[in-house]
């Protein structure tokens, strides 16, 4: 369960509440970008459930605290086998449920160590993906968590990553 939504997703949920077509949100390169179609009639964000390190659950690193102007991980781990990264499964989601006041629904992701030495996560967020004003499909980190302690994951193991989206009334 994630507490540490970061800028892009209040920029970029406000721009759909609002139903504005145009909002300017930085990506996680640090640049600012002109994000278009975000209306509830044209919706344009997404997270892509493929085996990658781009989009959807990531994870890094990093232990710089968390702050509101995060922009991305700090040291995000790569999808790959080589040193110090780790083999990203498919992102599967389960339907949404309630439960008492609460509505919620998962993502999850499974991590594999296959780089020959043990790597330790830190912190871990969401990536999405939304079109900028240039027609180009831009990364943006929506949360970003500190993972206290860190998860060590032994070469040949694997972690799983799950985030619970919900809301209780």
């Amino acid at each position: 369960r994630s507490h540490s939504y970061v800028i892009a997703f209040a920029d970029i949920f406000y721009a759909a509440a609002r139903q504005i077509d145009t909002v300017s949100v930085i990506d996680t390169g640090g640049v600012a970008r002109t994000i278009v179609n975000i209306t509830v009639a044209s919706p344009n964000l997404y997270m892509d459930t493929g085996a990658i390190s781009t989009s959807g659950p990531v994870v890094g690193t990093g232990t710089t605290a968390v702050a509101i102007g995060d922009t991305k991980l700090q040291t995000q781990i790569d999808h790959g086998t080589g040193v110090g990264q780790l083999s990203h499964s498919a992102v599967t989601a389960t339907a949404p449920s309630t439960a008492g006041s609460t509505r919620s629904w998962k993502l999850q992701k499974i991590l594999t160590n296959n780089s020959g030495g043990s790597i330790t996560i830190n912190e871990c967020g969401l990536y999405a993906r939304c079109m900028d004003s240039a027609g180009t499909v831009r990364i943006f980190c929506l949360v970003r968590d500190l993972v206290s302690p860190g998860q060590t994951v032994i070469n040949g193991a694997a972690a799983v990553l799950t985030y619970t989206i919900g809301v209780t009334a």
